[in-house]
């Protein structure tokens, strides 16, 4: 029976290279940690990094939300506050000079001297036929001189007329274009309610806008009612709320608009007479979403767009001296203030110096470690490269002295200082040298 032989022979592969073997274990055993480790490492510190980045985007936003809380809304509160106090301390105007004698008595005169020349039984358009450039019949100075006297001393008010309770002029500042005025909805309303405000329009004769204001004149003794006032307010003092309350903020703007959202005042356009009041403008659907917000809401608030802070209120929602809302159908009046996110950050270095260093962090953290990685990745393998290199030279040493010794050449040992394995190795190989020629010589 046959012993199996095994081979002795090298394999030949690149695979079975001492050189390629002792690289290959050293990227095994330390890059592969090293770099197993760098990406853990990584990761938590990323995964730290993303929760201080949450949670510094949720104070952001909160810090956002207490802006628009606090500043705009509050803003916008105010202003609506001013609006309604401008209107009410107007209209209280307006109702003292329809509550003066001159004008009560000019109201009550007025009516029975209508009657007398048969104005009650005219119709309208004789009426108007009769009036059309004199529009009323001036039998009355007294009142209009108190009338002009008021619209010179106002700092608001730009005309003034008013109407015995047929609805037939009876004094006036500036003629109107009727002489008869129970038919319009404004005579009918303030007749009824006692007090009426119009619809915002452009005045041509004073090129403002205004807003008409009508009052019911009754008499003090007996309370029943004698005629309408009609007083014409412009509405600059609402655009200068506007414009206060946006250039007290940075890079604001500030809107003002009725229930329909036809706009009174808008700071952006500047007020513009083509923007103001036009029935083809649709600023509820045409702004962005936090504006849209405001006027689908019935009382004040804020929202916190992409772009825009926006803070909002109603006028008529707090009380004042003379309430609008109690006085006034119609003039729930919205009013939007507005600031750019970019410069409500501006307005806060630190948080943009928190988030600027959290992006250099995360940025110093992925360059470290992957530098650390590839340094000593690097380093491992420069450091296998030369071992293998120094331990391949040895081991080629006493291969090419065995080599030479099978083949009978007189062979001097390499000097091998270390490692000690091979040194021994080549010892070995020489002791078996010199045995193989004592044999030979031995035989001759």
């Amino acid at each position: 029976m046959k012993t199996p032989q095994h081979s002795l022979g090298p394999r030949r592969g690149p695979g079975n290279d001492m050189r390629t073997q002792l690289v290959s274990h050293s990227v095994r055993s330390v890059v592969l940690p090293v770099a197993v480790m760098g990406g853990v490492a990584l990761l938590v510190l990323t995964s730290l990094l993303g929760d201080i980045e949450t949670d510094f985007t949720r104070t952001r936003a909160e810090l956002l939300e207490d802006v628009a809380e606090t500043k705009l809304a509050a803003r916008a509160s105010g202003a609506a506050l001013r609006i309604d106090t401008f209107l009410g301390e107007r209209m209280a105007e307006a109702m003292a000079w329809a509550s003066h004698p001159v004008v009560v008595a000019a109201a009550r005169a007025a009516h029975d001297r209508h009657v007398a020349e048969g104005f009650t039984k005219a119709s309208s358009q004789a009426l108007e036929d009769r009036f059309r450039i004199e529009k009323s019949l001036a039998a009355w100075p007294a009142a209009d001189a108190y009338l002009r006297r008021q619209i010179a001393s106002s700092e608001f008010f730009v005309q003034s007329y008013f109407t015995d309770r047929n609805g037939f002029n009876v004094a006036l500042t500036i003629p109107p274009g009727d002489f008869v005025q129970s038919d319009e909805d404004w005579w009918q309303s303030a007749w009824k309610r006692g007090v009426w405000a119009g619809d915002i329009g452009y005045d041509d004769s004073s090129r403002l806008w205004s807003i008409d204001l009508s009052v019911r004149i009754e008499d003090p003794v007996d309370k029943k009612p004698v005629g309408v006032m009609k007083a014409v307010l412009s509405i600059q003092p609402i655009h200068e709320v506007a414009n206060r309350i946006a250039q007290d903020i940075p890079s604001g703007r500030a809107l003002i608009a009725d229930p329909s959202g036809a706009l009174i005042a808008e700071t952006s356009s500047d007020h513009a007479r083509e923007r103001i009041q036009n029935p083809e403008l649709d600023p509820i659907q045409q702004s962005e979403p936090s504006v849209r917000v405001a006027f689908g809401s019935e009382r004040a608030g804020f929202s916190v767009g992409r772009h825009w802070l926006t803070g909002y209120a109603h006028s008529g929602e707090r009380a004042t001296p003379t309430p609008a809302s109690d006085r006034f159908e119609g003039l729930d009046w919205l009013v939007v203030v507005q600031q750019p996110v970019a410069t409500t950050h501006a307005a806060l270095p630190m948080l943009g110096a928190v988030e600027d260093a959290l992006r250099d962090w995360h940025r110093i953290l992925v360059f470290a470690i992957g530098g650390a990685v590839l340094l000593t990745g690097a380093a491992a393998i420069g450091l296998a490269v030369g071992g293998a290199r120094r331990y391949a030279s040895r081991l080629q040493a006493v291969c090419d002295l065995a080599e030479h010794t099978a083949q009978g050449a007189d062979v001097t040992p390499a000097v091998i200082d270390h490692p000690v394995e091979i040194a021994r190795l080549n010892d070995a190989v020489s002791r078996l040298s010199e045995a193989l020629k004592r044999r030979a010589r031995a035989r001759r």
